[in-house]
């Protein structure tokens, strides 16, 4: 039987997910006549409550079936990732410029997380 944690943290993992790209879609903004829609706002603004939360879970120690350790270990560790991540765009402003730009690799690690999660 899967372990319930690893919804709990699947879920977890999900919600900085869809925030940090909202941080990056804002940070990209260009159209000051178009408002932000609120859901991305919003979304934005409940990163620093999820990173929290996901600091949090990451001090839990697991025991359990192997594949669920696994998989809890897995996802803790995207979430330091992301963490790290947006800590590095934070330092370096919220520019929206070229490749190198902070928005960009944020959203660059975004997308390794994803796929390394198959989310």
């Amino acid at each position: 039987m899967r372990d319930s944690r690893v919804k709990f943290y699947r879920t977890a993992l999900d919600g900085i997910l869809e925030s940090l790209e909202a941080v990056v879609t804002i940070a990209r903004w260009e159209d000051p006549a178009l408002a932000i829609p609120s859901e991305l706002k919003e979304s934005a603004e409940k990163l620093v409550q999820r990173l929290g939360a996901a600091n949090r879970l990451s001090t839990d120690t697991f025991v359990g079936a192997a594949h669920d350790v696994a998989k809890l270990v897995a996802i803790r560790e995207a979430m330091k990732r992301l963490d790290g991540a947006y800590l590095t765009y934070r330092q370096q402003g919220d520019s929206r410029g070229g490749p190198g730009s902070a928005a960009t690799l944020l959203e660059t690690e975004v997308g390794h997380v994803k796929a390394a999660n198959a989310i």
